[in-house]
């Protein structure tokens, strides 16, 4: 991750450069960047969490801006504009939507555990969020099943028998 982003800064430091050469060599380096703070040698629990790219997706936003625009300066650009634009509304109906459907995950800590657990039936740490969830709504006998199959080993067997108790 290193290297790439001294190859793009070395790139973005020439004096040939244009500016959305610049702009383009920015957004890669702020995102290889921003990526080299979640991505170390530090360990971490979750190798893959949603919030970890927001920041270095910044980056690729500019770097993405700057090569649309310089692209819609081009001759056949310029004589096909609606063929271009009508992509690019679609292109930004769907991300729209994908936004619409990720987002209903995040309605409850239930909707959101349940997807957890579709992906990664066995995550104990997933069951114990749901069942604290579940908890919290009174609905004990779910809550009882999750907790007992954690309280029999793994990591998070203590919380399990603390929850349960509760």
């Amino acid at each position: 991750i290193a290297g790439i982003s001294w190859f793009a800064f070395l790139k973005n430091a020439d004096e040939t450069a244009t500016p959305v050469r610049r702009v383009v060599g920015f957004g890669v380096i702020w995102f290889f960047a921003m990526l080299m703070i979640e991505s170390s040698v530090i360990p971490i629990r979750d190798l893959v969490m949603e919030q970890r790219v927001y920041l270095p997706l910044a980056g690729v936003a500019w770097a993405l801006s700057a090569l649309l625009i310089s692209l819609s300066e081009t001759s056949w650009i310029q004589g096909h504009r609606r063929i271009f634009y009508a992509a690019i509304a679609v292109f930004m109906v769907a991300l729209a939507s994908m936004t619409e459907v990720r987002n209903r995950v995040w309605q409850s800590s239930e909707t959101l555990w349940r997807s957890v657990l579709v992906t990664d039936p066995e995550s104990p740490r997933a069951q114990l969020n749901l069942g604290n969830a579940l908890l919290r709504e009174g609905r004990f006998e779910e809550a009882l099943i999750l907790y007992d199959g954690l309280a029999k080993d793994g990591g998070l067997q203590a919380d399990a028998l603390y929850h349960r108790a509760l």
